[in-house]
């Protein structure tokens, strides 16, 4: 009797810990995929915003650079916020004529996405 009520409750705490570790997991997982939704999310705004042509403005150009530094700090992959923080930093420090250096930024961005 002793014994089958010790199995029980090492039974029930086996459960317990496993239920909780899935659920880490699971929200783990959800957490992972939010972040790279965001990312794409905010990578398509600057993709739409240069084709647009809404940089022509200052108000635009800081709307621009603040969307790839949010895809920064959103993207997990090590290679796509490389290419992220590339782009930014060439959006700040690189100010003149941004016309031809769009389609360059564009390709990156677009590079981003298909990873």
């Amino acid at each position: 009797m002793k014994n089958k009520k010790v199995f029980i409750g090492i039974a029930i705490a086996v459960l317990m810990i496993t239920s909780f570790l899935a659920g880490s997991f699971v929200a783990e997982e959800k957490n992972k995929n939010n972040r790279k939704e965001s990312c794409t999310m905010l990578v398509m705004c600057a993709i739409d915003r240069i084709e647009k042509n809404e940089f022509e403005t200052p108000e635009g150009m800081k709307q621009l650079i603040s969307d790839v530094y949010a895809a920064c700090l959103y993207c997990d992959d090590a290679e796509a916020e490389s290419e992220l923080r590339v782009v930014w930093q060439y959006l700040v420090f690189k100010e003149d004529n941004f016309d031809d250096r769009a389609q360059y930024i564009l390709s990156k961005l677009n590079d981003v996405i298909a990873a």
